[in-house]
């Protein structure tokens, strides 16, 4: 995954583009870990006889029972495991992404002042929101947020609806090319009922471009108003799961997991309405 340039870090960032962001700095280290795994299985089995158990070669703990394949099957199906692994982590990617619009679309609305005197959504903030915070799927939500925040993903967009059908093809088909997949994804009739395939190439460019859709849209609408709903939001939180820090340490959890801290007034005041808040 491209490191974002040094410009693009001298934005502050919301809460809601924190967390996408640690999210998704996970997937390219798992990704890269399953990657070492995989390449020291294959070394530990270069010398090893195609009819041995892979268990036996490696000597492990893990039980033929567990997993009763033979070297040479595991051989062949090494680059078919990581195409599964990128498809799975692509699917994170994107319920990640879905996330993250869910999370910024309410602290935009709420900050816009569709709010009622409760803290909640107004009915025309549930109406502005529905087509992304009642929707599952991303690309529509993803559509209709350019529209709301002003903003344009552009290729962005266009990778990231394509990378969407392969996700799809995962959850609703097993990974399993359909006659379905075929049509969406403009594959060859020959691999019909074949296994999906998917790149690191192809992966690397969704995650890039997930992380572009979240870092335009954070530098677009991310103000000192919206910061104000977000850490509220995140005392009301921690308040309901009953884990909210003392007055003393609150301002102090927020420093230790990054978030930004707001202006000492506002502290008291935000504090106050949590406390008196049923």
């Amino acid at each position: 995954m491209a490191s974002p340039s040094a410009s693009k870090h001298s934005h502050r960032k919301c809460i809601s583009f924190l967390r996408f962001r640690a999210k998704h700095i996970e997937l390219s280290k798992t990704y890269w870990r399953c990657v070492l795994g995989s390449e020291a299985v294959d070394k530990l089995l270069s010398a090893a006889k195609d009819q041995e158990l892979t268990v036996n070669v490696l000597d492990l703990p893990t039980r033929q029972i567990q997993y009763g394949f033979t070297v040479r099957e595991t051989r062949e199906n090494s680059s078919e495991y990581l195409d599964r692994i990128r498809l799975h982590l692509l699917a994170i990617c994107c319920a990640n992404l879905e996330s993250f619009f869910k999370d910024i679309t309410l602290v935009f609305l709420l900050s816009q002042g569709h709010k009622t005197s409760t803290g909640r959504l107004s009915a025309i903030g549930v109406a502005m929101g529905s087509p992304i915070l009642a929707r599952a799927s991303l690309p529509e939500p993803m559509k209709y947020a350019q529209e709301l925040f002003g903003v344009v993903y552009g290729e962005h967009f266009l990778r990231l609806r394509k990378a969407y059908k392969y996700r799809c093809a995962l959850v609703h088909n097993g990974g399993i090319v359909a006659p379905r997949t075929i049509s969406e994804l403009s594959l060859s009739p020959s691999r019909l009922h074949s296994r999906l395939g998917y790149s690191w190439a192809e992966l690397k460019a969704a995650l890039e471009s997930a992380y572009e859709v979240a870092l335009i849209t954070d530098q677009k609408i991310g103000n000192y108003k919206l910061w104000l709903e977000e850490v509220y939001l995140e005392l009301t939180y921690l308040k309901e799961t009953k884990t909210l820090p003392k007055k003393a340490e609150v301002w102090a959890y927020f420093h230790d997991q990054g978030f930004p801290i707001p202006r000492k007034k506002d502290r008291e005041s935000i504090w106050r309405r949590i406390i008196c808040s049923a």
